[in-house]
């Protein structure tokens, strides 16, 4: 039975290479191409792994708020200000002291 699967996968395999003339790069573009059509999107590591460490850090910021507001009772510290951009994204440098 594995053997015919094998079998079976060589097959395609050599199929495919043949209808784009054995050149990788044909048959990465045709890949591309049906992925397009299909709906398949394209994901950005770096962007992804960007986003994370900024919501690690936001859920940072809000865990010490929570932990502020608990430990006084709801009450704000004396003269602490927060500002809209408390909850927005962290800075480049928030990210290299996370």
């Amino acid at each position: 039975m594995a053997d015919e699967i094998v079998e079976e996968l060589w097959r395609v395999k050599e199929e495919m290479a043949r209808e784009h003339g054995y050149d990788v790069r044909a048959f990465a573009a045709y890949l591309q191409r049906k992925d397009r059509e299909a709906g398949f999107r394209k994901v950005d590591l770096q962007k992804l792994k960007e986003m994370t460490e900024a919501e690690e850090v936001r859920q940072k910021r809000k865990n010490e708020f929570t932990a502020v507001m608990e430990r006084d009772g709801g009450l704000l510290p004396q003269g602490a200000l927060f500002s809209q951009n408390f909850w927005e994204s962290p800075s480049s440098e928030e990210l290299d002291k996370a």
